[in-house]
């Protein structure tokens, strides 16, 4: 902030303490406390790194975009979702720690293209699938619920708000059925669930 002089400046906290709001070093009691043009700019030019810079982010950004870019930072950390494990980071990281300590399965694929896998119910849980284009990581399951089978697809990332938004297809086919059961899912970007009938141990086809 400036006074009506131009000759004095103050931040926007102090100048509110002062007497009138009113400058105190002009003579005659100052003038009225306007923005500073000058001062806006020296201010905004301040850049500071990233706070998930430790998990890979280079990003410098505006000192008053901060929270807005670490919402929606791809490199914010992830938790490991394996009970008792502490381990936290980006999600290629996270991807490496899954695969390596606690052996998950991974899986590439490429957008538009038809990847066909084969999961029973009673093997691990889940496995991962990751874009070879952008290197977004996907987490999907398939689990006995009843008597059906839940498949989910999650796409793994701090801010599930944040970030590119994705469309999927799932065709899913028991053990022995090549017609397929249930139907075709679409939509949802960030966590898709599927359920259909049947009790059989797999292997389930998930495509």
């Amino acid at each position: 902030m400036q006074c009506a002089t131009g000759l004095h400046i103050a931040c926007s906290s102090c100048q509110g303490k002062l007497p009138g709001k009113r400058c105190h070093s002009c003579d005659h009691g100052g003038g009225a406390y306007v923005r500073s043009p000058t001062m806006d700019k020296v201010v905004c030019s301040a850049r500071v790194q990233c706070a998930h810079r430790q998990h890979g982010c280079t990003s410098c950004v505006a000192y008053f975009e901060a929270p807005d870019h670490e919402s929606a930072c791809p490199r914010a950390p992830c938790s490991c979702t394996v009970p008792g494990c502490g381990f936290a980071a980006s999600p290629p990281n996270l991807l490496g720690h899954l695969a390596s300590a606690h052996a998950w399965p991974v899986h590439s694929i490429r957008y538009r293209t038809h990847l066909e896998l084969a999961m029973r119910a009673s093997e691990p849980p889940a496995l991962l699938v990751a874009a070879e284009e952008d290197g977004a990581v996907f987490l999907l399951s398939v689990a006995a619920l009843g008597l059906a089978r839940a498949v989910s697809v999650v796409c793994i990332r701090a801010n599930g708000d944040a970030g590119k938004q994705y469309s999927l297809k799932i065709w899913a086919h028991g053990s022995g059925d090549r017609r397929g059961r249930g139907g075709v899912l679409g939509g949802a970007a960030d966590h898709d669930d599927w359920l259909w009938s049947g009790q059989e141990d797999g292997p389930h086809r998930v495509h």
